[in-house]
This record gives C-alpha cells, structure tokens and sequence, in this order.
C-alpha cells in the first residue's frame, strides 16, 4: 500500500471514528430527555383542552423534533448545549412552577409579567447558543454576526408566536394572550437576545476554546 493509500484510509477511518462524537452524544442526550419533559409540559398545561390540542401540540413537538434532527448534525459543542438547555429549563419551569397556586409565567416579578421574563431569559440562552454554534462552525460574519444572532433568535421566538396564534385558532384556551401581549413577547425576546449576544462575545472573547 502506497503512503497516499495509507493517508487517505486513515482519513477515512478517522472520519468513521468521529462520526458519532461525543458532543453529538451529549446533545441527543439532552435533547431526548428535553423531548420527555416538553410532551409532558404541553400535556399539563392543555389537560382539559379539547381535541384540537393534538394540532397545536403536535406542531411544538415537530418544530422541536425538527430543530433537533437538524442541529445534531454540526455537533454542537458542550458550551452551546449548556445554553440551549437553560432556554428548555427557562420554558419548562415557567408552566410547572407554581406560587400561590400561580404559574411562574403569570405571577409578577420587578413590576412584569413572568413570562416576559421568561421570553427575554430564553432568548438570551438562544443568542449564546447561536453566537456559540456560528463561531463552531467558522461563519464569517465579521460585524454582522450580532445582526445575524439577534435576528435569527428572534425568527425562531417569532415562529412559535405564530405557532401560538394557530393554537388560538383550534383551541377555546391557550393561554396565550391577545395581540398587545404577542408584541411584547416579541420585544422582549428582542432585548434578551441583544443582551445574549453581547454576555456571549465577551464570554468568548476572554474563553475563546469553548469550542470543546
């Protein structure tokens, strides 16, 4: 065997041998017990909902399972997965925590709603992970990179906002709120991943292997 035909079986098989690596494993874990939690959480909090939670319940479900099958693919490193995993926590103890017999996303905390909150902490998580999964993947944004962060985390908020309208739609209570309460998820989702952004590339700046 020549020593190009070496090289290049050992590139293969150095391939082969990060095809499953353990940043991906970390993630399906994550992201398979989040699964569990989300079905669970979408099931209490429309318990006694009629059958038209299946419609707006599944599509949470698929945009997940859909965000899931697609991000696992750029191995995203354990740093982005922490942050991602806080955005999941953040959602998931707004509906289950309970204070006085209130849910965390309708009490009010500092003069605000929960939720709005919520929604600007989530959004914040979400930016990180981006900033964080951008820079993994060598995108040369160069001075667009907050735009691009800010803008697509605040896409994805604005999707399940329109997923929420559509619950409306098929549902007598979702608990949503009306047009003004959109809009304001919407801001604060604006300036949580603003503040995101910006806590990441300082993060990074003063951390920059958080690549692994």
């Amino acid at each position: 065997m020549s020593a190009r035909s070496t090289i290049a079986a050992g590139t293969r098989a150095d391939r082969g041998s990060r095809r499953y690596s353990r940043r991906r494993a970390v993630f399906d874990a994550v992201a398979a017990a989040n699964f569990i939690g989300l079905l669970v959480s979408e099931a209490l909090q429309f318990k006694d909902a009629e059958t038209g939670f299946v419609l707006y319940g599944s599509a949470i479900l698929a945009l997940y399972v859909v965000a899931w099958l697609t991000l696992r693919r750029y191995d995203p490193p354990i740093l982005a997965t922490v942050a991602l995993q806080l955005a999941f926590l953040g959602h998931i103890l707004g509906r289950l925590v309970v204070a006085d017999g209130v849910q965390l996303y309708h009490t009010q905390v500092l003069g605000l709603r929960g939720d709005k909150l919520i929604h600007a902490f989530n959004s914040a998580a979400g930016a990180v992970f981006l900033t964080v999964l951008f820079r993994h993947l060598r995108l040369r944004l160069g001075g667009w990179e907050g735009l691009v962060v800010v803008m697509t985390a605040c896409g994805f908020g604005a999707l399940v906002e329109i997923i929420e309208y559509g619950g409306t739609l098929v549902l007598a209570s979702t608990q949503v709120g009306d047009y003004a309460n959109n809009q304001q998820d919407l801001i604060a989702n604006l300036v949580g991943a603003i503040i995101g952004w910006a806590v990441a590339r300082y993060g990074l700046a003063t951390a920059p292997d958080a690549d692994d």
